[in-house]
């Protein structure tokens, strides 16, 4: 008798066990089905982290992220100074020997802050373009000083004659300046080389 107890005893431990064990299992099963769905959720809402190793043309990269990714690789272009050329064409024209030195022009007026076409067109009325002259190809002094491209800006730059041209910026002020007793017509004569070299006809 005793032992048809104790074997009850033992049966209904046993099926009291397995119930649990069930019972926990599909709790188990629940609760990570829950936390998958959650976090497919959060997936489907979220941007991909900062560690993903994803196509960075993914579709699935959020607009965020593809900013970043285009303008880290983005460069700025800078546009070549088509003042140079401009001159070296202008001195083509007039087969002057300053073909080709466009640059040491556009250089020498921006370090003295003058206008690029200017010594350009005072040496195409002093000297033909720099080809018939003595000691300077800008007339400068009557032509009996020695003195180069830069030494002229410089002394158009410094000098208190030209403190007029330098506030306007104006030909007729650097005329009356430069070749006072005859500046006007010094004036048309840089006007119509000044013209030659802005419109390039």
């Amino acid at each position: 008798m005793r032992t048809l107890l104790l074997i009850g005893l033992i049966f209904l431990g046993l099926t009291v066990y397995k119930a649990d064990e069930q019972s926990t299992g599909v709790k188990t099963n629940q609760v990570a089905n829950q936390e998958a769905q959650e976090g497919n959720q959060e997936l489907v809402a979220g941007s991909i982290p900062a560690t993903s190793s994803a196509n960075p043309g993914s579709s699935s990269i959020s607009p965020e992220n593809l900013n970043v990714y285009v303008k880290s690789n983005s460069s700025k272009v800078e546009e070549a100074d088509p003042r140079p050329e401009a001159l070296d064409r202008f001195f083509a024209r007039f087969n002057s020997p300053w073909e080709g030195q466009g640059n040491e022009f556009v250089d020498i007026a921006v370090k003295y802050k003058l206008d690029y076409r200017l010594l350009p067109i005072v040496g195409c009325v002093e000297s033909s373009c720099g080809k018939n002259y003595r000691l300077n190809a800008f007339g400068w002094g009557s032509d009996i000083i020695a003195i180069d491209t830069e030494g002229v800006a410089e002394k158009i730059a410094t000098l208190s004659y030209y403190k007029r041209y330098r506030e306007t910026g104006s030909l007729a002020d650097f005329a009356k300046s430069y070749n006072k007793p005859h500046w006007e017509e010094y004036l048309g004569k840089l006007t119509w080389f000044y013209q030659k070299l802005t419109r390039n006809d």
